[in-house]
Order: C-alpha cells, then structure tokens, then sequence
C-alpha cells in the first residue's frame, strides 16, 4: 500500500472462524484512528484484538453486513519497521 507518509505492505489471511491482518511499514509512517475491512458473508465477528508490535491497542468495532469497522481507542502511528495486527473471530 501506499499512503501519504509511508508505505508498506498488508497482508490478509482467512483461517475457520479466524480472520487476520497485518499492516507493515517499510518507509515512512501512518497514522490510523479507524481501520475498515470485509469477511466472509456468513460470518458475524465476536470479537477484534488489535496489536502494535506486541502492545495491546484498545478498540471497538461495528458491523454492516460482511464490513467491520475498527475504531481504536487513542490514534495510533505505525513507524518504518513496526507491524499493527488486527485478529477478527
């Protein structure tokens, strides 16, 4: 992906009732306040774990059909080199 500070990769993974993202800077940084992704059509999320590195970020989510959307607690920035993961199940 590309932003207007950074850039970096994102990768996405759907395993059973478990869906995972990742976020890595390569250059740069991005800040986020929300975080927008889709799952599977069948699937109601529970629950949303957000990580910095290995720091637990405070978040809440919606649903609107298959859209979850990711609110987190304080505005993060991802510096080159760091890793923000969300767990969806």
């Amino acid at each position: 992906f590309t932003a207007a500070e950074g850039w970096g990769s994102l990768t996405q993974q759907r395993t059973g009732d478990k869906q995972s993202h990742e976020i890595t800077l390569r250059w740069g940084r991005l800040s986020l306040e929300t975080i927008g992704c889709d799952v599977a059509k069948d699937r109601r999320p529970m629950q949303v774990t957000v990580t910095l590195g290995e720091q637990p970020l405070a978040a809440t989510f919606k649903t609107a059909g298959s859209r979850v959307t990711i609110h987190l607690q304080n505005r993060v920035t991802i510096e080159a080199g760091q890793t923000l993961k969300l767990e969806i199940s």
